[in-house]
């Protein structure tokens, strides 16, 4: 695991500072503290970090083809590319390490960029030049597992696996991107293809970009779609848990693959208790990680210790409190290249930071729920038969909830996949400094998600779960779980998002995703003689937190600074009366607007942080 990054001036002639691109990448140490690479070109120049995770001694990059004129900064793990090596050794192929990453010189050279990436299976984000046509090409992992950033100018192309250096060299202004503000106000992350920072774009998940060099040309092409694939009208039940266990189980397998200690992310729900039953095969003694909290309520601290008591791990349990939030918070944001407005992100710094002094690896139990329906919401989709492109053109002109200008967020879900928005369109509209309000906001989410995956034989929860697969899934979740893990220089590996598994799940028939009421039903009975007893039984809990007492008590001083009139005013994204009058109701009418207000203040944090340089003031 490890941070990329790289300027390409456009006239041949400029060369590339090496002081400009050892400073960009310098930026990205704590994704890669073990080791730096660079490649100085004239008008190219590419920066790597590494974080040894595969063949140790041999791994430093940039790698190249045998006579230099194909090399690839990576980020990520390729799981196949011991099979990959293998293949391309009947080409006369020579290596000359052991890591994966050297697969990807000899690959292109073999089968092109999408014959490469097709056969790739892993999570990645990978820079790679061929020096002879002066190409570049950046490209991500099909579920979006690693983040990758670019942005070109009249006169440049850049690129890093995080937006706050290119911040601080100056290569992008410190300036937002309105429609993606509207985005992560609505939602609690920034949508798609847009980050928060204008100029600056996200490299899609399942595709890459191809940059000519000479022609100063840039395009965006998909090597993977999502997709509902064929039902085997053949196969019954049996056949579908026996396939669900061998492929979730070789997942695993894949991704106990390296040469540092390997552990577990481990609350005790089903998803996490798989994972770590399966790594334990393999893994002695296993070690296993968990938070918990001092409300009862949201602590499944006695349920991760069953498990772990029950696979004969080592465990280890961490409690959070109020007053140890606060100094998280000021620490996250003081490092934090892009807000995530998902409260979870600070128990999983936390998690991530403590387990790092233990392992370098864990596997985590993301995407289980996405794509095998495991959330309550997902029930109302079951057995409905219009079209969910229909159903959102009738819903363009998004009437939420009621009329009244104020409401929380428990009400009618949003029309493509129950995901409920932070607010209402009418608070937002009264939210937002009218230079910052975008009315098309929902408008443009729902219209490029659609396009995102395709709906071709795909019934109601299909659609759902796709639409979450590519928007919250990404966006929020493996966004958290990357940025919170790689400030901690520990690398997450998520079993259940193996390109191969998403698609088996979404051939699943409707009524064994959800059966009688029991979300995740097929993984469920896969499993039930393989857990723990009473863990297939349980209900999904989440990575919930006491949000709402933490916004009263301990995040108090830090909502009266940072959602002050003055702090508010001077940021000019918000509306400094209703921000004051959000705080009155939550704190004194009973009113539930902790999610609104935790991304507030995340979002007024995170700016302040950026426009100071770096500090908190």
């Amino acid at each position: 695991m490890c941070g990329i990054c790289g300027i390409i001036y456009f006239d041949p002639e400029r060369k590339v500072a090496a002081e400009k691109i050892q400073a960009l990448t310098r930026s990205l140490r704590h994704r890669g503290p073990d080791d730096e690479g660079y490649l100085l070109d004239k008008n190219i120049g590419l920066g790597h970090r590494r974080l040894s995770i595969i063949d140790l001694q041999g791994g430093h990059q940039p790698i190249y083809n045998e006579d230099r004129s194909v090399a690839v900064v990576f980020n990520g793990e390729i799981y196949n590319f011991r099979d990959l090596r293998d293949d391309l050794g009947k080409y006369s192929h020579h290596f000359a390490t052991h890591t994966d990453t050297e697969t990807l010189v000899h690959g292109y050279e073999q089968w092109g960029i999408e014959g490469l990436l097709k056969r790739c299976n892993g999570m990645f984000a990978f820079a790679l030049l061929d020096q002879k046509h002066r190409l570049l090409f950046l490209a991500r992992d099909r579920l979006g597992k690693k983040p990758l950033y670019y942005g070109k100018t009249d006169h440049h192309f850049f690129f890093s696996s995080e937006i706050r250096g290119l911040i601080n060299e100056d290569l992008v202004a410190k300036k937002v991107h309105p429609p993606s503000l509207n985005h992560y106000t609505r939602l609690q992350f920034s949508y798609g293809e847009d980050s928060l920072i204008q100029g600056v774009k996200r490299v899609s998940p399942g595709s890459y970009v191809r940059v000519d060099c000479r022609k100063r040309h840039i395009s965006r092409n998909f090597y993977w779609t999502l997709e509902k694939k064929w039902e085997p009208s053949e196969w019954a039940f049996p056949d579908y848990c026996a396939q669900l266990h061998a492929l979730l189980k070789d997942s695993v397998r894949l991704r106990r693959i390296s040469d540092v200690p390997v552990g577990t992310f481990l609350s005790g729900g089903v998803d996490s208790s798989i994972v770590t039953g399966l790594l334990a095969e393999w893994v002695h003694p296993l070690c296993t990680f968990s938070i918990g909290f001092e409300d009862i309520g949201f602590d499944e601290s006695p349920h991760s210790r069953a498990v772990s008591s029950f696979y004969q791990t080592r465990h280890h349990h961490f409690l959070l409190t109020g007053s140890k939030l606060v100094d998280l918070l000021e620490e996250i944001v003081n490092r934090l290249d892009e807000p995530v407005a998902d409260a979870a992100l600070i128990p999983t710094y936390w998690l991530c930071k403590e387990a790092r002094k233990t392992v370098t690896v864990v596997l985590t139990g993301e995407g289980a729920d996405e794509i095998f329906a495991g959330y309550e919401y997902y029930k109302t989709f079951l057995n409905r038969h219009f079209n969910l492109r229909d159903r959102a053109r009738r819903r363009w002109k998004y009437n939420f909830y009621r009329p009244e200008p104020f409401n929380d967020y428990y009400g009618p879900p949003s029309e493509l996949s129950g995901f409920p928005f932070a607010l209402s369109e009418v608070l937002q509209k009264r939210l937002m400094h009218p230079d910052y309000w975008d009315p098309d906001s929902v408008k443009r989410y729902y219209s490029t998600l659609l396009k995102s995956f395709r709906t071709a034989g795909a019934n109601s929860l299909d659609q759902a779960l796709m639409a979450d697969i590519k928007s919250w899934l990404v966006d929020d979740l493996l966004m958290k779980v990357d940025k919170m893990s790689m400030l901690n220089s520990l690398e997450a590996r998520a079993p259940y998002l193996d390109y191969r598994l998403v698609e088996f799940a979404l051939m699943i028939p409707e009524a064994y995703r959800i059966n009688n009421g029991v979300e995740k039903y097929v993984l469920r009975e896969t499993f039930k003689d393989f857990l723990p007893p009473g863990i297939t039984a349980r209900k999904k809990q989440g990575f919930n937190l006491p949000m709402d007492v933490w916004i009263r008590k301990d995040l108090s001083p830090l909502i009266r600074e940072y959602l002050s009139p003055e702090k508010i005013q001077l940021n000019g994204f918000f509306n400094p009366g209703v921000v004051a009058e959000l705080i009155h109701m939550h704190n004194h009418q009973g009113a539930r607007f902790e999610r609104l207000l935790f991304s507030l203040l995340l979002l007024q944090m995170w700016w302040e942080s950026l426009r100071t340089g770096g500090s908190l003031t």
